[in-house]
């Protein structure tokens, strides 16, 4: 019996040793996968592009990505081949010879709180880096001559984008945001910046899309007069921002562009503004107060759903303006809401006699310019620009020469247009005896009005 138990026993040894010792060392490959398992050093490796490959060492947490040439494209629901490890990533370094990050390549690497770029990378792919919480600083290299949207979308650490001066195609500024070379796209705000308020520099045009997603510590942003488009998702998730400026220069809201600002409280929406598109205002459900432009023709599917502290809408245009707008469904806290209507500011001038179509005026004349103001409304009128009253008319005489008059008419919503006009005054030698006999022979009637 004692010799069957010790068969048994060097049996059993004999297997222990073959299974705990014979992987020590060796390497198993997945060729569907491409990927490589060495035991040993705790470390996996595999292909992730036609000339790139990957390395992670789960022990130190730093993924390696070496070779020439492109990495692979994945997509949102596609996996990466480090994907049931990504959580062990710490630190990424992108290797010389790489020349483009892969389209959601590190995307959900919520641990990866450090990343070195090779100079020779020029592309970084589309949601690249996205969902990297951990991710606190980037610097982009010299090449890089594209960034695909959303590179960056839901780094909510990222507290500052720094790119090389000498790149050709984009800039940074103190504060680490991201723009265009030419700083007229702001392209992404980082995250993670702990400042609360931010006013985009002048010569801005565009907001980008996804530009502030996800900026938690913002709570008011000033957009400089020249900005012409809000891109889509552009302020997404800003959950503490409460005031937001909109110049009169914007005439484009993206899709989804203030969802989910639930401490957005109010919102005025320029009149160049034509399309309120789609879920624009989704959730945004502290806001309670929004005005509306005269020229917008449209408002999107949910552009105001879940809004359910809205309670009045300033419209500036007239009742029957309002029923030539085109409201797509499931926006009922829009249309239950309290309109009031408060017209649109019109600064036309209008002389005193526009029929006779008078283009000169003799010496020293009297000339009366009206404008319209709305219910509200105000004026300011300017002279050579120079103040000259705030009626809604306005008496010029005496004038040798000619002069501008120029007018502002500011709607009750607090809106201002403008119009301006050259009046040319003759001050030839017979305007001027003309005027001199006139005014000598009948100084009681001397008044030229036109």
């Amino acid at each position: 019996m004692k010799k069957i138990w010790k068969q048994a026993a060097a049996i059993l040894l004999a297997v222990i040793l073959v299974v705990g010792v014979a992987p020590i060392g060796a390497h198993s490959k997945n060729a569907a996968s491409g990927l490589t398992l060495q035991a040993s050093a705790a470390t996996y490796s595999g292909k992730c592009g036609e000339n790139v490959n990957w390395n992670l060492n789960t022990s130190t947490g730093v993924l390696s990505v070496t070779g020439t040439g492109e990495m692979a494209d994945y997509t949102y629901d596609t996996a990466r081949p480090w994907d049931a490890h990504s959580a062990g990533v710490k630190t990424l370094t992108i290797g010389n010879g790489v020349t483009r990050i892969g389209n959601h390549a590190f995307q959900d690497c919520t641990n990866l709180a450090a990343v070195t770029i090779a100079d020779s990378v020029t592309e970084i792919g589309e949601f690249a880096f996205s969902g990297c919480t951990s991710l606190a600083a980037v610097t982009i290299p010299q090449k890089v001559t594209r960034i695909e949207d959303g590179a960056f979308y839901g780094c909510t650490s990222l507290a500052a984008i720094t790119v090389d001066a000498t790149n050709p195609a984009y800039c940074s500024d103190a504060s680490g945001v991201l723009y265009n070379k030419e700083k007229t796209t702001l392209i992404q705000y980082p995250a993670g910046n702990a400042r609360t308020s931010f006013t985009i520099p002048a010569g801005v045009t565009r907001i980008g899309d996804m530009a502030f997603y996800g900026c938690a510590s913002l709570a008011a942003v000033t957009v400089p007069a020249g900005v012409t488009r809000i891109g889509d998702h552009a302020f997404h998730a800003c959950a503490n921002l409460a005031a937001v400026t909109i110049p009169d220069s914007v005439t484009e809201i993206g899709f989804l562009a203030f969802y989910e600002c639930t401490s957005l409280a109010a919102v005025t929406i320029p009149d160049g503004v034509t399309e309120i598109g789609s879920l624009t205002f989704y959730n945004c459900e502290n806001l309670a107060s929004v005005t509306i432009g005269s020229g917008v023709t449209r408002i999107g599917t949910g552009a105001f759903l879940g809004c359910k502290s809205l309670a009045a809408v300033n419209y500036r245009g007239s009742e029957q303006d309002r029923q030539k707008i085109s409201v797509d469904g499931r926006n009922a806290s829009l249309l239950q809401a309290s309109w009031q209507y408060i017209g649109a500011a019109d600064a036309r001038i209008i002389r005193g006699n526009p029929s006779d179509g008078r283009k000169e005026y003799p010496y020293r004349a009297t000339v009366t310019f009206f404008v319209e103001v709305p219910e509200g409304g105000s004026v300011q009128w300017y002279v050579d620009g120079e103040p000259a009253g705030n009626d809604a008319t306005l008496t010029v005489k005496n004038k040798k020469k000619s002069y501008s008059v120029k007018v502002v008419v500011t709607s009750s919503g607090g809106t201002p247009t403008t119009d301006e006009e050259q009046v040319t005054i003759k001050t030839d030698f017979w305007s001027k005896v003309v005027w001199f006999f006139t005014h000598l022979l009948f100084p009681a009637r001397f008044r030229i009005e036109q």
